[in-house]
Formats: C-alpha cells, sequence, structure tokens
C-alpha cells in the first residue's frame, strides 16, 4: 500500500521560527540563522544557540535530508547526501604545484567565526608573513556586533579585501570556515572542496569538522594538525582554539610542506575527491538509508520519490 507523504524544501533565508509540520524537510544548503536577541543576558544566548538547529526545533518529528552537510548531531532519522561532491568531473589530477604562500583564509560574509577569525589573524600576523586572505567586511569599520554579548569586545579585524569570485589558494594552509556555527554538525561547500582541488592541507573550522571528512576518507594531517577543539560545543572558544592550537604549524608551512610524503598526501586527496561520485553509505547509517529507501519505495508522492530516486541514482 502506498502512503501518503509531505516534503518541503527548507532554505538558508527562511524565517528560523517558522514550524515544519511535514514528513521530510530538505534542508538546502545551510541552516537559517536563528534570530539573536541582544535583550536577554549572555548566559540565556548561550543556552539558547549554543548546539541549536532551529530546524529540529521546529519540526521535531521532520527527518531531514541534508543535500550539503556531512554531519549533524540529533535524534530521529537524517540522510547526509552532499550532492556537491557528487558534481565534480572531468578534473585532471597531477602533481601538487609550487606554492606561493603559508596560508590562505577566505573570509566573505560575516559571520561569527569569520569575525573571530578576522581579529585573531590581524592579531597574529602581519600581512609580511606571506599569506593571503579575503574579506567583504571590517568590524570597526561597520559597526559589527554579532559577537560581543558572547564574548565582548576583541582586537580589530582585517581590513577589507574582496573579490567577487572565491580565490584559487596558493597556500600550503588553507583555512575554511564554512557556514555552519552555531549548530552541531559540519557543512560542506565549494571552500572546502577548492581546498582539496588547490592540493592545500585543511584547517577546517566546524563542530566535528575532522572525524567528519575522514569518514569521506580525506587525510585531515592529524600527525601535523591538532583538532582536539572539534568537540568543543561553545563555537566561540572552538574557534579560537583550533587557531591557537595550530599557530606553530602555520608558522612553519614551509618546512611542513617539504617533509617526505606531505605533497603526495594533498596530491591523494585531490584525487579522492575528483573520484568520489557518492557519499551516501559513507556518511550514513544503513537504518537511515534503509528508512529513506523505504518511502522511496512506497510512497505516493511523486515529487518526493521522484527526489529520493535522484539521491539514491
Amino acid at each position: 500500500m502506498k502512503l501518503s507523504h509531505t516534503f518541503k524544501e527548507c532554505l538558508p533565508d527562511a524565517q528560523a521560527d517558522m514550524p515544519i509540520d511535514v514528513d521530510i524537510g530538505f534542508v538546502i544548503d545551510h541552516l537559517p540563522d536563528k534570530y539573536v536577541d541582544y535583550h536577554k543576558t549572555r548566559d540565556e544566548l548561550c543556552a539558547i544557540h549554543y548546539g541549536s538547529n532551529p530546524l529540529v526545533e521546529q519540526g521535531p518529528n521532520t527527518a531531514f535530508v541534508y543535500e550539503q552537510y556531512v554531519d549533524m548531531a540529533h535524534a530521529g532519522n537524517k540522510l547526509f547526501v552532499c550532492e556537491t561532491i557528487s558534481h565534480i568531473q572531468d578534473i585532471e589530477t597531477g602533481n601538487a604545484p609550487t606554492k606561493e604562500f603559508k596560508f590562505s583564509a577566505w573570509l566573505n560574509k560575516p559571520r561569527e567565526h569569520r569575525i573571530v577569525l578576522s581579529s585573531w589573524l590581524n592579531e597574529n600576523f602581519t600581512i609580511d608573513d606571506n599569506w593571503e586572505y579575503t574579506s567583504s567586511f571590517n568590524v570597526e569599520q561597520e559597526h559589527i556586533t554579532l559577537h560581543t554579548l558572547f564574548i565582548g569586545d576583541i582586537y580589530p579585524g582585517l581590513p577589507v579585501r574582496f573579490t567577487e569570485e572565491l580565490p584559487r589558494s596558493k597556500a600550503v594552509f588553507n583555512i575554511i570556515t564554512e557556514p555552519n556555527f552555531w549548530e552541531l554538525g559540519h557543512h560542506w561547500s565549494a571552500k572546502s572542496e577548492e581546498c582539496f582541488l588547490d592540493y592545500c592541507i585543511p584547517i577546517q573550522h566546524g563542530y566535528m569538522a575532522c572525524d567528519s571528512l575522514q569518514k569521506l576518507g580525506f587525510d585531515m594531517f592529524v600527525d601535523i594538525l591538532d583538532y582536539t577543539s572539534q568537540t568543543i560545543t561553545d563555537p566561540y572558544a572552538r574557534t579560537i582554539q583550533l587557531m591557537q592550537d595550530n599557530r606553530e604549524a602555520l608558522d612553519n608551512a614551509w618546512d611542513i610542506w617539504n617533509m617526505p610524503g606531505v605533497q603526495e598526501r594533498v596530491e591523494q586527496n585531490h584525487k579522492l575527491l575528483v573520484q568520489l561520485n557518492s557519499c551516501i553509505d559513507l556518511l550514513n547509517t544503513p537504518e537511515d538509508i534503509a528508512f529513506f529507501k523505504d518511502i522511496m519505495y512506497n510512497t505516493n508522492n511523486k515529487e518526493l520519490r521522484t527526489r529520493l530516486e535522484f539521491i539514491f541514482r
């Protein structure tokens, strides 16, 4: 007997406190931003935001399909598709190119961790230290205060240096700040893709970022980098700690790049990304895969069935 199912797309610009009363929610790109009430105390804000997932909060009985996440910690059925990976093809793999910079950081929109990272980089390095960055914002000039109720005032951020398109890194390390911040999960986008396509060593921000990408088979260079901060649920503390723990690696980038086997390892990451056609079996439990396949086989919602058939093609 075919069953009726309802579904909806959950978009990043959606209102985060809108009820989700469907069977399946397709999370397009990243989670919507949750409203920050500046009239609340710091402790109240931390309780509300740290580890929050507004979609699960508004749809506790909904099963979610995450199109660009590789991990998300919450109860209930969930499916990680990481659809963008399957679109990478016909890219030649080869030898790692000569590097021009120690590290790169692409800071686009002024999200909380990018605000903190901009401050940390400006405090700890000068541009003469041979690194590259982009930033569409300057905290002081634009009077950005997203962070102040959580961590107070911080060191001034980097000057604006922005390009419309995401640059290609020519650095040893690439510091990656995906949109995810509050949630206990990790997002995947072109920012992560291009780190591996550019033969960089990733310094990946986000909750359980290292473990999530290791599930896909990527070498996260845990013998060189310290990712113990990935389990910290306070996202501000996690962001700062990751950088503090790896400051020495950034300073010693040239020595690390010339260590035996390092360049071969980034070449292997590049090759893996190009050849990785599907992530379904790598990222999901057999129980969750069976749950969504059962809906695909038995639903009488043709549009939903078509979407699931595309995922499991």
